[in-house]
């Protein structure tokens, strides 16, 4: 699936829009934070109106991802505008989701091949978060009994 990604080296900070980009307006923001060392990286869920995960920021991108992934996405300056550098303001990043015990679960890949070694598991609004550590980077999010938290269009198979 295609999301608009884009990362701003000078705050550090990778933003993933599960939304289209004029849903994002106004979105109200709840945080929650995981560490692997202790104040090295958060992650923030901006959410819509309704509740509902509009988007993903990653704040401590270069000590929380994998750099070589974390160089594919579109860069931005502090103005927000996207630099020219051939890439596109989206990038194709794996999201997949799975039925399980009725619980329908929302995945969001940001590795290549992503790889755990050990997993952090948080909770929000309810929902369960799986985050996948791997080589000491983030491999994986993924929300369990994801309906309360995403809006439909992750959720349809």
């Amino acid at each position: 699936m295609m999301v608009q990604a884009t990362w701003d080296p000078h705050a550090d900070a990778v933003f993933v829009g599960l939304v289209p980009g004029d849903d994002l307006k106004g979105a109200l923001v709840e945080s929650f934070s995981i560490y692997i060392k202790r104040g090295e990286f958060e992650l923030i869920a901006h959410l819509d109106e309704g509740g509902l995960v509009a988007g993903i920021e990653i704040l401590g991108a270069s000590a929380a991802m994998d750099s070589d992934f974390l160089q594919k996405i579109p860069k931005i300056d502090m103005s927000g505008y996207v630099e020219r550098s051939g890439l596109k303001p989206s990038m194709d990043i794996q999201i997949s989701r799975r039925l399980e015990e009725g619980k329908i679960s929302v995945k969001i890949d940001l590795a290549e091949s992503p790889f755990a070694d050990r997993v952090v598991v948080k909770n929000f609004r309810h929902c369960p978060v799986v985050i996948s550590i791997g080589h000491g980077k983030i491999q994986s999010i993924e929300f369990i009994d994801a309906s309360r938290t995403f809006r439909e269009i992750f959720l349809e198979s």
